[in-house]
């Protein structure tokens, strides 16, 4: 095999895996929660991003503090196949609400929801499609694996 063939072979495979690989390679808002974060300027880019990649925007707000979130965030790793549909799909928002921000007027902008993480499905150009409670996930008293993959399907963005 040619310099040039292990090259190109090397390319297309990190063109594929990278977008799937969990880490670096996603902006901060969509890697975890910070109070110090701007939403509406995290917003900003993420509809950028979203418009430019085709993808919705999925807006999970919660924060450290809640582990509802680190149960969804283990669930959705441990899972590669949803981990793809979510990358491949959705460009992901994280919004933090805690003791040192409520991030009260980001939230304004937002339908009511109940409960944490909550869960918004935007298109690319930031209107909000769907609200979706996180207890719905659930099945014999944890998150179903079937149930998130289920709903990532259901929202995603339709293929012209």
């Amino acid at each position: 095999m040619t310099f040039l063939s292990r090259f190109f072979i090397t390319l297309m495979l990190a063109c594929v895996i990278s977008p799937l690989a969990a880490g670096e390679s996603l902006p901060a808002w969509s890697r975890g929660y910070s109070a110090q974060r701007d939403p509406f300027q995290d917003a900003h880019e993420a509809i950028a991003l979203a418009q430019s990649s085709g993808r919705r925007i999925l807006i999970e707000v919660g924060g450290d503090w809640c582990a509802w979130c680190h149960v969804l965030e283990k669930l959705i790793a441990n899972n590669p196949d949803i981990e793809q549909v979510l990358q491949q799909n959705y460009v992901l928002l994280k919004v933090s609400v805690d003791e040192h921000n409520d991030n009260a007027e980001f939230l304004k902008g937002l339908p009511y929801s109940y409960g944490f993480p909550k869960l918004y499905v935007s298109r690319a150009n930031g209107s909000i499609i769907h609200v979706q409670n996180s207890s719905d996930f659930m099945q014999n008293g944890r998150y179903s694996a079937a149930k998130v993959m289920d709903f990532l399907q259901q929202w995603k963005p339709v293929e012209p």
